[in-house]
This record gives C-alpha cells, structure tokens and sequence, in this order.
C-alpha cells in the first residue's frame, strides 16, 4: 500500500498555537461522456494527523502528514460510469458519496460489502480484488499508469496550515503546492531531530528536503514522498 507524505516545521522563535493542516488535490476530470470538468478540488483525508480529530499539529519540531492513498484518494483516476462487480461503497467512491478511509476498516471500525444492499459475495470480493480494490478499499497501483494520470489531469496538491499567531494572536495560513514532479517515489525523509551532548534537542532544518532510498524490507507500506514545505 502507498502513502503520500510530506513534513511541516514551524522554524520560528514563537510557533502557532492551535495548529491544524488540510490537504486538497486539484485535478481535472473527465467524465463517461468524455467531458471534462477542470481544476476540481477534491479534499484528502488524512491518516497523520488524524483529520477526524481536526488535523491538530504542534510545530516545533517537523510533523510527518500522511495521506493514504486507497480507494477515496483523489490521486487516483475517479470511477466513472456504473459499478461492475466487485465495485461497492465499500471499496470504491463515486461523487458525492461521502469519503472513508481504508484505515478505518483496517482498525475495525467498520465492516466490509461489495454491493450496497447485498449480503458479502465472495465472488464478488475476488472480483475486486483481480481490478485491484481489495476489501475494504485498500488498492493494488501500478506506479507508472499512476504517474501517467497525474500528468494527465495536471494534478496539484494543495496544502493548508492555519493557527494563531502566539504573538499577535491574529489568524495565520500558510499555503504551499505540490505537482507530480515533485513527488518522489520508494523514498523516506531522512531525521531531522537529534540530542546535543547535553540532552537538548537539535532540529536540522537545513536537510527538511532531504530524501534517500527506501531499504530492502523497510517501511514496506510506505510509497512515494513529495518534497517538503
């Protein structure tokens, strides 16, 4: 399974109180009837900072942000046209069906089901599973066909950080983007945060953008990863 993930890092004296992220992806779409609809927003849910909880992060040393790529990411191709089986609420999204997370079914807190108002088939759940979409809406990608629709719709990611400015307690956003060239893909951050000799922490931003390869056997869920605010 692959993660979309990214760092945030608030370098000032004074970080924001009450901090919370967003994320959204801008894409265009085309629709069954070849129409196609441009510069979409489509929100990403979030599995850390859990954006159930309201996407909360403290911001004096780097916060990871991870986005589950699965079945309700808009960084993959929409499903048009009618569900085939194998395709159900479950695994699959059409708008304006409201967005879920595999984590949630991984966790437990939801069942699985193929098609709405049917008892589970396990035919059913084979056939999804041969189109990639296993229960409860984990995905199988091929990376290149991925890339490729990225490029295609001109998809941009757009990130959110919004807080309370500790000193004048005015309301603070910053935004940042990310295309599909910045993404890099079977990579990991490398640490940021170390311990000086006296037990202090030590926060190496100059290396926020810094990224190596992925090791054999290493974070084995864990896919591509964009350069860094």
């Amino acid at each position: 399974q692959y993660h979309l993930l990214f760092q945030i890092v608030d370098a000032r004296k004074h970080q924001l109180v009450e901090a919370h992220v967003r994320c959204y992806a801008f894409r265009h779409v085309r629709g069954a009837n070849g129409e196609t609809t441009y510069f979409q927003s489509h929100y990403m849910k979030l599995n850390h900072p859990n954006d159930d909880l309201g996407g909360m992060i403290i911001l004096n040393v780097p916060c990871m942000v991870v986005h589950r790529v699965d079945a309700w990411s808009p960084l993959l191709p929409p499903l048009t046209g009618l569900r085939t089986r194998g395709q159900g609420v479950s695994n699959s999204f059409r708008f304006p069906e409201v967005l879920q997370r595999a984590y949630d079914f991984d966790t437990g807190g939801r069942g699985i089901g193929t098609i709405p108002g049917e008892p589970i088939n396990e035919d059913d759940i084979a056939e999804g599973a041969a189109q990639g979409r296993l229960p409860g809406g984990s995905v199988l990608l091929d990376p290149e066909a991925v890339r490729q629709y990225w490029r295609d719709c001109k998809l941009e990611i757009v990130v959110f950080v919004e807080g309370i400015d500790a000193v004048t307690s005015s309301s603070f956003q910053k935004r940042h983007s990310y295309t599909a060239d910045d993404i890099e893909w079977d990579r990991a951050f490398v640490s940021l945060v170390h311990e000086d000799a006296d037990g202090g922490c030590v926060v190496s931003y100059d290396s926020l953008h810094t990224t190596r390869p992925l090791l054999p056997g290493e974070l084995d869920d864990v896919g591509p990863v964009v350069s860094v605010m």
